[in-house]
């Protein structure tokens, strides 16, 4: 398979992006102020709406991805995250 680069032209604000994870034929990718989805048409990205914090970590487990940050870990399912753990 091909190679493909991605930057502010396809949404992706300029800072770093620590992880990528795909979940079924959805990628996501964790960065400095969140989560950001790779649209449909495979071109474009956009920002999720429930994580909008730094993402340390990305793994792919069945049909979500889990994310973590700091005192967080959430599973993103679509576009709805749910709290796995929380030591705030």
């Amino acid at each position: 398979s091909g190679t493909r680069m991605f930057d502010t032209r396809a949404g992706l604000p300029e800072q770093n992006y620590f992880k990528i994870a795909k979940s079924g034929e959805r990628i996501v990718v964790g960065s400095e102020s969140g989560i950001y989805f790779l649209s449909s048409d495979q071109h474009t990205f956009t920002p999720s709406d429930s994580i909008r914090e730094k993402v340390g970590e990305l793994r792919s487990s069945n049909d979500e991805v889990i994310a973590g940050g700091l005192n967080w870990i959430k599973g993103i399912k679509g576009d709805v995250a749910r709290t796995l753990h929380s030591s705030k």
